[in-house]
């Protein structure tokens, strides 16, 4: 997870962008805490729709002046057009019900030049193990897959990083 979580701030480029910054469907708040202590002078807003999980994250960020927590779908965000510099979007995606809609939700957000760091379960590579993903109802992700999707929305510069099971990925709005 300390592996998942350094790829991730070095994506996002905190030393290089003023932000603000999204970490979209933060759960309990990891990823939230580490980008608001990597961008200190930040405004960094976190997104998700649990209340347990806003309840965790609240004590989790607690002393971080420069954190934001809000309640509300990913689906549907409550912001408006370019108004952040990157987004964290950290083992969330296979979760959503419309994963495209929060990718469209995603690009409105992100000004030119805004990057789209991510992470998911990768596809099983044998057929066992996707029928599996299947019956637990984990939607899993082939990256050539998720890069293809992106793409048709817009997002250029595609990268992505295979961890075990799942991967890392990054995406800029051109």
């Amino acid at each position: 997870f300390a592996g998942e979580m350094f790829i991730h701030k070095a994506a996002l480029s905190l030393d290089d962008r003023a932000g603000p910054w999204l970490d979209l469907s933060y759960g309990p708040g990891l990823f939230t805490r580490a980008i608001a202590a990597g961008a200190p002078g930040a405004l960094v807003v976190g997104l998700d729709i649990s209340r347990a999980m806003l309840e965790v994250a609240t004590g989790r960020v607690r002393g971080y002046t420069n954190v934001v927590l809000v309640r509300a779908d990913a689906h549907q965000l409550p912001f408006g057009d370019d108004t952040f510099e990157g987004l964290n979007n950290a083992g969330a995606i296979h979760a959503y019900d419309d994963a495209e809609q929060c990718f469209r939700e995603i690009w409105r957000v992100l000004p030119p030049g805004g990057l789209y760091v991510g992470s998911t379960f990768a596809e099983a590579p044998t057929l066992g193990g996707r029928l599996a993903a299947r019956v637990a109802g984990i939607r899993r992700y082939d990256p050539g897959e998720l890069r293809a999707q992106l793409s048709r929305l817009g997002f250029a510069e595609y990268e992505d990083l295979r961890l075990g099971g799942a991967f890392v990925f990054r995406a800029r709005k051109p």
